[in-house]
């Protein structure tokens, strides 16, 4: 071999090595997309829903957890699962789901103010209000400074709102007034304060 030709092999596959791995990030996002496909499928009508494509729904998405855990695919996809759990009514499923994402990416606050306020929703979904509002009094309390944590005093009246309870309403909206004050107050300066 000539040198010309020891200097144009490596290049050569370090080129090969790229294009095989885009072609493998391409694989994983045709398949990630058509695993969303099916599990939006089964979301838009959870009644008719046959028991084998939604075994099949989950299994789909959650071989994305196995294969590349830690990644955002792999949250993606454990999200997607707890929502197919909450449309097809097996909300101790989904609750468990939003657990495990609560337990596995606790040291990020945005994942679990998100996840937080998802499990409230399975509540409200269920009819324990009283279980939802723990959820978003966490959210409040725990994740102040994330955009589900600060959304959570409004979210509350609002739902009071949906609920018909006009009384419950105007105590959340002068709760939620009060929180934002207090937020404002302990950060001088920042945007939040500056708006409030």
């Amino acid at each position: 071999m000539n040198l010309k030709t020891l200097l144009i092999l490596p290049v050569i596959c370090l080129v090969a090595a790229g294009c095989a791995k885009q072609d493998d990030q391409y694989a994983i996002e045709r398949a990630y997309y058509h695993a969303q496909k099916e599990a939006w499928e089964v979301m838009s009508n959870p009644d008719s829903t046959p028991p084998m494509k939604l075994k099949g729904t989950i299994d789909g998405l959650a071989s994305f957890m196995t294969k590349y855990p830690g990644t955002t695919v792999a949250l993606n996809a454990q999200f997607t699962i707890a929502r197919v759990y909450t449309a097809v009514k097996q909300y101790d499923k989904a609750v468990a789901e939003f657990n495990k994402i609560l337990d596995t990416y606790k040291a990020s606050e945005e994942i679990c103010a998100h996840a937080t306020f998802m499990l409230g929703g399975v509540y409200e979904a269920e009819g324990k209000w009283e279980s939802a509002l723990k959820q978003y009094n966490i959210l409040r309390g725990t994740y102040t400074k994330t955009v589900r944590g600060i959304e959570a005093p409004f979210h509350i009246a609002m739902r009071y709102k949906a609920r018909h309870q006009p009384d419950k309403m105007m105590e959340a909206l002068r709760d939620a007034v009060g929180y934002y004050k207090g937020l404002a107050y302990e950060t001088p300066g920042s945007p939040f304060a500056l708006q409030a």
